[in-house]
Order: C-alpha cells, then structure tokens, then sequence
C-alpha cells in the first residue's frame, strides 16, 4: 500500500493501523524520515516529478494529502502495479460552493474539479476508486477547530461565545471504516474523520470543555 501525505493528521492514524493488519507500506513525505517499523518511508513532493520505482508492485493508493495533487501520478501509479485508489476531499467542495467570499468559491470548484479528474483518469486507467469527503478531521491535536477550541479551555478555563452566532458545524462522533472486501484493497481501517450531528459552535465550546 502506498500512503501519500503520510505525515499528515490521517497518516498518523493510518499507518500504524495498515501495518498491524499486515500490510507492506511505503510512505510518501515531503520531509525525510528515518526507517521505521516497517514502514518504507518515500520523499518527494507531488507537485514535482516523484520517483514511485521503490514502491513498484503496491496495489493500492491511499491518497491523505491534497487531492489537488495528486492526479498527474496517477499514470505512473498505474504502470507500477496500483489497481485501487483511496483519496480524502473536503465537504467543502459543497458548503462553501455558494459562499460570499470569492477564495472560498475558488476552493470549492478547485476541489470539484480535482475530484472529477481523479475519478475520470481512474475510469480510463482502470483502476477502482474511492472518494471521502469528511468535514471535519481531528484527534491528534494538529486540527483548527476542536483541538484549538479544548487547548484555549484548557489554558484559560473559559472560552468567548458571540451571541446570535448562526454558524454550524458537523462534530464528529462516530468513525468511517476504510476498506473493501476487495482482496486487492487496503485493511479496514478506522478513523475518527466525520460526524452525523449537525450542531453549533456553542454546543461544540461545551463538548470540548
């Protein structure tokens, strides 16, 4: 299995998960990485040309970096033995799709448009696909929103909550099992990476307190 964005917040939960269940791993950082427990780490930077001949005869691609990037490989990927692909978008794509700030409607379509390439070039590669777009990733305290909000509570002991506030958020509380009953594709793997409550950010305050 080749991880791209192995570094990243789902990378952390990720690979320890894919090599207990056994898998041979080769990670992909932009950052250089000393060997570790078994996990065959790869560096390159996907917005340049990157060497995939170390990780030839993997099956399956999981995808934890942005999805903006990772299309002009796919290609490559193919030729070295990849026959499924995993990758993570935004649900931003949706909910900012409309919005009044002009970047946010930029990012929404770029996202659109990434997701539309990477499932057409599978299509034509032959290659199975999968697409998550979660809205909202944390737990290993790197995240913006609940991390930032739990470590502000738990310095002050308060936290400033803006009467009126229309805003709402999906808080994650359950998990999404990555995985197929394809022989070819990656172990089930759990994350804590999306949420089916819609709540606002008053109720998100009071959770993380």
């Amino acid at each position: 299995v080749i991880v791209t964005g192995a570094s990243s917040q789902i990378g952390r939960f990720l690979l320890p998960r894919l090599l207990r269940a056994g898998y041979a791993v080769s990670a992909l950082s932009r950052r250089e990485h000393p060997p570790e427990g078994g996990v065959d780490w790869l560096s390159g930077d996907l917005r340049r040309e990157v060497d995939w001949s170390p990780a030839a005869g993997a099956r399956a691609l999981i995808h934890a970096a942005e999805i903006t990037l990772i299309c002009p490989h796919l290609e490559h990927l193919a030729g070295f033995g990849v026959r499924r692909v995993i990758a993570f978008s935004s649900t931003s794509r949706i909910t900012k799709e409309d919005s009044a700030d002009p970047a946010e409607r930029r990012l929404a379509q770029a996202l659109a448009d990434a997701e539309q390439r990477l499932s057409g070039s599978c299509d034509d590669l032959g290659m199975a696909w999968t697409l998550f777009l979660p809205t909202l990733i944390y737990g290993a305290g790197r995240d913006r929103n609940v991390s930032f909000i739990a470590q502000f509570i738990l310095r002050f002991g308060w936290f400033p909550l803006v009467a009126g506030g229309r805003g709402h958020i999906v808080l994650p509380d359950r998990r999404i099992a990555i995985g197929s009953d394809d022989p070819e594709a990656p172990a089930a793997t759990e994350l804590p990476l999306t949420g089916s409550r819609d709540t606002d950010h008053h109720a998100v305050s009071f959770r993380a307190a």
